[in-house]
């Protein structure tokens, strides 16, 4: 499983004060659903297991990135589902980036 591909998810760079727009489409057979792990958002955005994502449909949450740079991961959260979803691939990191980050001179 993956998220835009076979295994694992794509690494997506945010940068704080950003809105980004996710399409989540399941095309698995079992519910699904995607959380943002760390990434400081509001509930209904979260992707818990109550958000489910049913098979065939689509979730396209906003995000509002708000807080400094960090590194966070995405992964499946689906009750009683989430460790065979995630050791078959569906997690992926997550940078949150902002000026004061990029002002240290790390390496990108």
């Amino acid at each position: 499983m993956g998220y835009n591909g076979s295994y694992l998810g794509p690494t997506l760079r945010v940068h704080r004060g950003d809105d980004v727009t996710v399409t989540v489409s399941n095309n698995l057979s079992a519910d699904t659903t995607v959380h943002w792990h760390g990434l400081l958002v509001p509930g209904e955005l979260d992707g818990s297991p109550h958000q489910t994502i049913s098979p065939g449909e689509t979730w396209r949450p906003t995000l509002p990135i708000r807080q400094p740079a960090a590194t966070l991961f995405y992964h499946s959260h689906a009750h009683g589902r989430t460790a065979e979803q995630v050791y078959a691939g569906l997690a992926g990191l997550l940078f949150v980036t902002d000026e004061e980050e990029q002002g240290l001179g790390l390496p990108s």
